[in-house]
C-alpha cells in the first residue's frame, strides 16, 4: 500500500512535510539511525516518501544520485551479483543488495513494490571494445526479462531511469526497450550527456533514458531523437563544437579547484598509487592523458584502471606538474600537452580511488570498506556512473 501514491493520483492533498521534519528532530537518536523504521513512519503518514528499486546497483551510484536529487523516494531493494560492489553499497547505505539473478525474478517479486526503477544494465554487449553482439549476447537476457515482467505487471512503476554506454543508442536492445515501454504507456526521453556539461572535469559520454507514465516530455530541439541538454536545466551544450568548448571552459573548474585542499597527499601516501616503471617501459611511445592541477578534463575511467592494462583506461597524474614543476602560465598556453608521450623516468601516479569517486560525482562522505584493495575499488568505480548527471536527470524525471 502506498498512501502517498494514492494522494498524488487524486486521492486528496498531500500532507506537508514540515510537521514531520519537526517530529523527526524530537525523535531519539536510535530511531533516526534506523532508516527502515523511519521510512515506514513517513510512508504511513503519507508524507510522500515512496519506494524505488535499483537494478544492477553496483556501488550505489543511482542511490547516491537519488539522495542528491532530494527526491522523496528511498531505495527499498537493490540487485547486484558483484560481491565487492555489494560490500561498498552496504558500507554506505546500510542495505545488502540481493544477489539473486534478475533473470529468476517473478512478477510477484516486483508488482506493487516500487514506483521508481533505476538501472544500469551490463554494457559489454554494446561497447566499442567488446564484440557488440547486442541481443545475441547472454548478458542482455536479464534486462529483456525485466522488460517482459514489466508488461505483465498490474501496477508497473511510474518512473524509470536507465544509463548505458554510447553504442546502446544504436542497438537492437534499445529498439526492443522503447517498443516495450511504449506498449506499457510510458513517455520516453533519451539523452547523450557528458559530466563536463555539469561542471565535473571528466569525460564520460553516456546514453540515458527517462521514462514515465505521468506526463510527456517536451520535444527536443529540431525533433532530434536525443537530448543533448536536460530540459529547463542549464547545461552548456551546443551544436557548434568551438562554442561548446568555450562554454565548458567557463563552467568546468580545474582539478585543483575541484578537489580543493581535502585531496592533498603527502609523498609517502602516494607510493602505492605510482605507475610501475615496467608498465611505462612496455608502453613506450604511447600518448598518455596526463592530468595536472590546471587540467579541466580527465578521460573516462574503466574497470581496468590501476592494472597493468593502462592504455585507454583513464588519465594519470604527473607528480612533477602537481608539485609545481611546470609553470601554470606556460601550461595554459598549451605548450604542455595533456595527451603526450611520457619521458623516461617521469614519475606518474594513478588517481586515488577517493579522487576517482569525486570525478564520478560521489559525495565527499562516500567511502570504501577498509578490506577492499585499491584495485578492487578502481574496478568498482569503472563500472559505475556519474552521480551528478543522474541526479539532475532524476529532477527532470520526477518533476511530473
Amino acid at each position: 500500500w502506498r498512501p502517498s501514491s494514492a494522494l498524488a493520483r487524486g486521492g486528496g492533498n498531500e500532507m506537508p512535510a514540515e510537521p514531520w521534519l519537526r517530529f523527526r528532530g524530537e525523535c531519539p537518536g536510535w530511531l533516526i539511525e534506523k532508516p527502515g523504521i523511519w521510512n515506514i513512519i513517513l510512508e504511513y503518514a503519507g508524507c510522500g516518501i515512496e519506494s524505488a528499486m535499483e537494478f544492477y546497483s553496483g556501488i550505489g551510484g543511482m542511490a547516491a544520485a537519488l539522495e542528491s536529487s532530494k527526491a522523496r523516494f528511498s531505495i527499498c531493494r537493490a540487485y547486484d551479483i558483484n560481491i565487492h560492489a555489494n560490500s561498498v553499497y552496504k558500507h554506505n547505505f546500510g542495505m545488502q543488495p540481493c544477489t539473486s539473478s534478475i533473470e529468476h525474478l517473478r512478477v510477484s517479486d516486483l508488482d506493487r513494490k516500487a514506483c521508481v526503477w533505476l538501472m544500469s544494465p551490463p554494457c559489454q554487449p554494446f561497447t566499442r571494445a567488446g564484440n557488440q553482439k547486442d541481443l545475441e549476447d547472454n548478458r542482455t537476457k536479464s534486462f529483456v526479462h525485466l522488460l517482459d515482467l514489466l508488461g505483465q505487471m498490474r501496477t508497473p512503476p511510474d518512473y524509470i531511469l536507465l544509463e548505458n554506454v554510447k553504442g546502446f543508442d544504436v542497438s537492437n536492445m534499445r529498439k526492443l526497450m522503447l517498443s516495450r515501454l511504449e506498449s506499457c504507456g510510458f513517455h520516453c526521453a533519451e539523452f547523450m550527456l557528458q559530466p563536463t556539461q555539469f561542471g565535473v572535469p571528466n569525460t564520460r559520454l553516456r546514453y540515458y533514458l527517462l521514462a514515465r507514465r505521468t506526463k510527456p516530455f517536451p520535444p527536443s530541439k529540431d525533433g532530434e531523437p536525443f537530448y543533448t541538454a536536460i530540459p529547463s536545466i542549464h547545461t552548456h551544450s551546443s551544436r557548434d563544437d568551438k562554442q561548446h568548448s568555450r562554454d565548458v571552459d567557463r563552467v568546468v573548474p580545474s582539478l585543483k579547484e575541484y578537489f580543493g585542499t581535502d585531496y592533498e597527499y603527502k609523498q609517502d601516501e602516494l607510493k602505492s598509487f605510482m605507475v610501475p616503471k615496467r608498465v611505462l617501459e612496455r608502453c613506450k611511445g604511447y600518448r598518455f592523458h596526463v592530468a595536472a592541477p590546471w587540467s579541466k578534463n580527465t578521460t573516462c575511467f574503466t574497470k581496468a584502471y590501476g592494472s597493468k592494462h593502462v592504455k585507454g583506461t583513464g588519465s594519470v597524474v604527473s607528480i612533477d606538474e602537481w608539485r609545481g614543476g611546470v609553470d601554470e602560465m606556460t601550461a595554459s598556453d598549451s605548450s604542455v600537452a595533456e595527451f603526450r608521450v611520457v619521458e623516461s623516468g617521469e614519475p606518474l601516479r594513478f588517481f586515488t580511488p577517493r579522487e576517482a569517486l569525486r570525478l564520478h560525482g560521489f559525495p565527499r562522505g562516500f567511502r570504501f570498506p577498509p578490506e577492499l584493495t585499491h584495485r578492487q575499488a578502481w574496478a568498482c568505480i569503472g563500472n559505475s556512473l556519474n552521480v551528478v548527471v543522474v541526479s539532475e536527470l532524476l529532477k527532470c524525471l520526477l518533476s511530473a
